[in-house]
């Protein structure tokens, strides 16, 4: 019995560990923009220039997420996956421009994440374009 709670553990921190390091692999990100006021989404651009995916793979990694269950008053105004062989690989981020104009919010799961101004701005520049923010 106590061989298998240990083997039970050992796969489990295995398992956790590779679906840790799996949620955003892929080499191109896809972005999709909020069609109106609907909660639908039509693709926007795809970026697959290695240097932009690996810096929004590292801004994502760096962040300082907080479990949370947010609710928000309208859907995200853009989300975006990491995409792999035609298929997504990993989770769907949320994004919106919060409420300043100045920042965006990041959503995924139950985590939620504020960036400052200067993080809002480099993220959104790679994602979506020029940033319009002050």
């Amino acid at each position: 019995m106590k061989d298998w709670l240990i083997l039970t553990l050992v796969l489990g921190s295995i398992l956790t560990a590779c679906s840790n390091d799996i949620e955003n692999k892929g080499n191109e990100i896809i972005v999709q923009e909020r069609i109106g006021e609907t909660d639908q989404y039509i693709d926007l651009r795809k970026i697959d220039t290695v240097d932009q995916v690996d810096q929004v793979r590292d801004e994502i990694k760096d962040m300082k997420w907080e479990n949370a269950v947010v609710s928000m008053n309208q859907p995200a105004d853009f989300r975006f996956y990491f995409h792999e062989e035609s298929k997504v690989s990993g989770l769907t981020y949320e994004l919106w421009i919060g409420p300043s104009l100045e920042t965006i919010e990041l959503v995924y799961e139950n985590k939620y994440v504020q960036l400052n101004e200067e993080k809002s701005s480099k993220l959104f520049e790679i994602l979506i374009g020029e940033w319009s923010g002050s």
